[in-house]
């Protein structure tokens, strides 16, 4: 049987995603970068005659404030289409790969035949509600760009580069948007297919990227032990997934009058992420906690444990975070 690498398939669909959403976002500053030209012209050829008043005069000034709500929501529209097509399928790998995996611990000889979810949460909803303030939030931040510039005596190229990394942001959040859901839809749908399964799935570990480049508060939370009734609740932009764990054969077949008492548990085994950090080199510790959390975890007044933090968001709901030295009451001067 041809084994199947969720984490290269959804690598490879973000890259796809990424790539949509970086031609839409070009498309949109096509359609922006003239209207902004002109107006930024208009606010050299002003010279010492302009103000908020000289400004607000301008049709050159609401031209641009509309082409940057209607560009960026077109933008946001397509945006979001790559972001659902990426979740979407994402959600069924979610799937798919829970069930290998459960598949995988059932021992030789048994047969055992795993339910798939009945349902699963709403991808479309959320993800309009994500992309839904880009334009009229993008609009507002360029229109303030423009008006402080104006008023303060700000050289209009210095205006028009600000306006251009304001609608920028749009390209940024979008990306984030579409990857932190797409790892969502993963997880819920692997969660729920766990849940769905119950009477052979206990809970499930945390699975982090142990490398260099992960987080800290991921590496402390790799190998942790959550009960199947748990939601699998990472920050932004994460890559961490789940492992199932599940009762030994023994508990499950026993009530079916099954003595299974010599079939070994095929469940994998999860390493600690902390264990791993304490194996690394200085160099990578370092660079995992950076240099003041990095001296206080040497001292001994820093577990790995206790930088997780978990926040709740109207926006990306509950999740962890790395918190900061303050975070955990201790004062970064003391470790430099």
């Amino acid at each position: 049987m041809r084994t199947v690498n969720y984490r290269t398939n959804i690598a490879s669909a973000d890259r796809a995603a990424t790539r949509a959403i970086i031609a839409a976002h070009r498309q949109a500053m096509t359609t922006i970068t003239p209207v902004l030209d002109a107006l930024i012209e208009h606010m050299r050829n002003a010279g010492d005659a302009l103000s908020l008043i000289w400004l607000a005069h301008q049709p050159s000034y609401d031209t641009v404030r509309q082409t940057i709500f209607h560009a960026v929501a077109y933008f946001s529209r397509d945006a979001q289409l790559a972001s659902v097509r990426t979740a979407t399928q994402a959600a069924t790998w979610g799937q798919e790969s829970a069930l290998a995996q459960l598949a995988a611990t059932v021992p030789s000889g048994v047969q055992w035949a795993f339910d798939a979810p009945k349902s699963q949460p709403s991808l479309i909803t959320r993800l309009q509600r994500l992309f839904s303030s880009l334009p009229e939030d993008t609009q507002q931040a360029a229109t303030k760009a423009i008006l402080v510039g104006a008023s303060l005596g700000t050289h209009p190229d210095t205006i028009a580069r600000q306006v251009r990394d304001i609608c920028d942001m749009p390209l940024y959040r979008a990306r984030t948007i579409c990857r932190t859901e797409t790892m969502r839809a993963y997880r819920e749908r692997s969660t729920t297919t766990y849940q769905a399964n119950s009477d052979v799935v206990a809970g499930w570990y945390w699975l982090a990227t142990l490398a260099p480049d992960t987080c800290a508060a991921c590496i402390a939370m790799h190998g942790t032990y959550h009960e199947v009734s748990e939601g699998m609740d990472s920050h932004p932009n994460c890559r961490c997934t789940q492992s199932p764990a599940t009762h030994s054969w023994s508990d499950i077949l026993a009530p079916l009058g099954i003595d299974a008492s010599d079939i070994p548990d095929t469940s994998p085994a999860v390493d600690s992420g902390i264990d791993w950090f304490n194996n690394q080199d200085a160099s990578t510790q370092q660079s995992i906690l950076g240099n003041a959390k990095y001296a206080a975890w040497k001292a001994g007044d820093l577990d790995l444990s206790d930088i997780v933090g978990k926040r709740e968001s109207d926006e990306w709901g509950n999740s962890i975070y790395e918190k900061s030295m303050k975070d955990v009451g201790l004062d970064p001067s003391d470790y430099t």
